[in-house]
């Protein structure tokens, strides 16, 4: 493609290049995938097609085993959208943002999360599926960091409307509520409402992945052939 397809036709080569560079990864393309990337975040008009750049290239940072670099790419993409997230979060940081879940709930019971209305504003749904895409590299990097994405995700989507990435989120502190917390019950319920809330909105990519959760969470509170 020319400079002049490109003044032309900007949003349909930058989703065919896209598409090409995400074939080229799951292809095993590795380097024709990076040159891809490299090429399109030059292009980006907006952020929301930086974030889409960002997602695929962390997602080949952790193909490569290169966790660390996913994070660092994830945490630079994070802050293009004013999220301010510290690569190394302290225990207190992630008490405080754990606490503030509770607080977000006001005493409300957790099924109340399914009445939550969608995010509809396209920064805000970049944001938290930027956050959903780093956890997979945090959780070979920091559980600290680990568990700090997850109670973001928790905490925005409380507030500001869920995506299909929430639904997961809730679901991972659902299994953090027995894993760290022993509040295995309560986990339980957590990871029920997120199958629920998935089911309910047809987020059909996350399904399998909140199920997995739910299977996990139920060891603690079920008989085995319940979590089978």
């Amino acid at each position: 493609f020319n400079e002049q397809d490109w003044t032309v036709r900007h949003e349909l080569l930058f989703e065919l290049s896209l598409e090409l560079a995400e074939c080229d990864f799951l292809c095993g393309r590795f380097d024709a995938a990076e040159q891809g990337i490299d090429a399109l975040l030059r292009r980006a008009a907006s952020t929301i097609e930086q974030v889409a750049i960002y997602r695929l290239k962390l997602a080949l940072h952790v193909m490569k085993g290169e966790n660390p670099q996913g994070v660092d790419s994830g945490l630079a993409c994070l802050r293009l959208l004013g999220i301010d997230m510290p690569a190394q979060p302290s225990a207190e940081q992630v008490r405080a943002e754990y606490d503030l879940i509770w607080h977000n709930l006001g005493g409300r019971p957790f099924e109340c999360i399914l009445d939550l209305p969608l995010l509809s504003d396209p920064e805000k749904c970049a944001g938290i599926e930027m956050l959903d895409a780093l956890i997979s590299a945090a959780n070979f990097v920091d559980p600290n960091l680990f568990c700090m994405l997850t109670y973001r995700i928790v905490n925005l989507s409380l507030r500001q409307g869920v995506t299909g990435a929430s639904t997961f989120a809730y679901a991972i502190f659902g299994a953090t509520l027995g894993l760290f917390h022993h509040r295995y019950a309560e986990g339980f319920r957590f990871c029920q409402v997120s199958c629920d809330l998935a089911d309910k909105h047809e987020f059909t990519f996350y399904k399998a992945r909140c199920r997995m959760a739910l299977g996990n969470s139920t060891v603690a509170t079920q008989p085995l052939g319940a979590s089978i």
